[in-house]
């Protein structure tokens, strides 16, 4: 009986001792814990930022021809980022004009060899970039849109929707989408639009992962107003978006 428990004892000491090596000799995993809004049009090329621990990569990659991808630089987070971790990547990529919509991966190679992927959504190309001048956080204050189509990117400040300002002619149709959880934003996407008289005539909502789609006809000649928000009303440099809009012919 000694013997036998002898023997158990050493068996159960050698597995604990192989189990510690392998903790050992198990590598730290590189840890993203924030990712700017990956959007772009086809034609394009744009930066994206991520932020985390153990970041030290040494090149990405997209296996896909019409777009690639470079690491532009590795850092200590710097800003607002150093809410996020340590270190801050920026990226690169650029879409070709023929470059169709969907979601592309780009693979990260770490130093010491591991591998982590992220994705790049590709939209239609559009008009027109616009940029976001703030304040647009109250209905009378919202920013015009102009042209038949458009992107807007920016972060919900919190509290209160962003207001987007549209004309649109009796009989029009159009199409507007909002990117946002799928692509790594904390956003919960409320789209509504507003007639002049603050009246909600329609709204796109569900799912936190899912993209926000509104087809809406003008049903008379005047403005048109988008609020967008997050379903509880927070925001944040995490709680980023794509608001895509097009009119249809």
């Amino acid at each position: 009986m000694r013997f036998n428990a002898l023997r158990l004892s050493v068996f159960v000491l050698g597995l604990f001792a192989l189990a510690s090596l392998g903790f050992a000799q198990q590598k730290p995993q590189p840890d993203i814990k924030f990712t700017a809004l990956r959007v772009m049009t086809a034609g394009t090329k744009a930066t994206f930022v991520l932020c985390g621990d153990r970041l030290d990569f040494t090149t990405v990659k997209s296996d896909k021809p019409t777009l690639t991808a470079k690491l532009l630089s590795v850092k200590p987070s710097e800003g607002d980022f150093k809410r996020f971790g340590s270190q801050q990547v920026t990226l690169e990529a650029e879409a070709t004009k023929d470059c169709k919509p969907d979601t592309y991966p780009l693979t990260l190679t770490h130093k010491e060899g591991g591998k982590v992927t992220t994705s790049v959504a590709v939209i239609e190309a559009v008009e027109s970039t616009l940029p976001v001048k703030r304040p647009i956080s109250e209905f009378g204050k919202a920013m015009p849109l102009t042209g038949g189509s458009w992107l807007v990117q920016d972060s919900l400040t919190g509290g209160n929707p962003d207001y987007f300002r549209f004309e649109g002619k009796a009989g029009e149709r159009w199409e507007f989408r909002v990117l946002a959880g799928r692509m790594g934003s904390s956003t919960d996407a409320v789209l509504r639009i507003r007639d002049a008289r603050r009246i909600a005539l329609t709204m796109a909502a569900g799912i936190p992962k899912r993209d926000r789609k509104l087809l809406f006809t003008c049903p008379k000649t005047g403005s048109y107003t988008l609020e967008l928000s997050d379903m509880e009303l927070k925001g944040g440099k995490e709680f980023s978006y794509a608001l895509v809009g097009r009119r249809l012919p």
